[in-house]
């Protein structure tokens, strides 16, 4: 609150919460409310990230270069992972007798790191090939972004 734009601004700039929202790299949207009250002017601001619409292509690419950076060797048919990411649990019927280890199922707006559960295991150094497939996010509404994913551990 305050009497005016400036002041406002000026408060925010010295507040180290409100700061960090202002200059964080991260943040490419910004949303700010003003309305007049008996004392002044009320400011609300909401910060976000844009969050890119990417092809189920792009999506398993992505995932499959950050799987390839920890020295996991990425199948290129992710046909089988494709069908598990479509089913909350379990795995489709495979032709092939190898069956994955491990599967990890995931949803989310943030494509740049895997999740920790993910991570933990290819630290562990037991796998050394995957499948990713990507598929609709699921209980999504409203206009917002987000990826569903599965990654199979061989």
């Amino acid at each position: 609150m305050g009497p005016d734009p400036a002041t406002i601004h000026e408060q925010w700039m010295h507040s180290p919460g409100h700061r960090s929202n202002l200059l964080n790299p991260e943040v490419d949207r910004v949303g700010v409310a003003v309305v007049a009250g008996e004392r002044g002017l009320y400011a609300v601001a909401d910060y976000a990230r844009n969050v890119p619409v990417l092809t189920q292509a792009q999506i398993e690419t992505r995932v499959a270069g950050m799987l390839q950076s920890r020295g996991v060797a990425v199948q290129r048919e992710g046909n089988l992972a494709r069908e598990a990411c479509a089913n909350d649990e379990g795995l489709p019927r495979s032709e092939s007798d190898k069956r994955p280890r491990f599967i990890m199922r995931w949803q989310d707006a943030e494509l740049s790191r895997l999740p920790g559960e993910l991570t933990a295991k290819l630290t562990s150094g037991e796998f050394r090939h995957a499948e990713v497939g990507s598929c609709s996010p699921q209980g999504q509404q409203g206009s917002f972004t987000a990826y569903r994913v599965t990654v199979l551990l061989y």
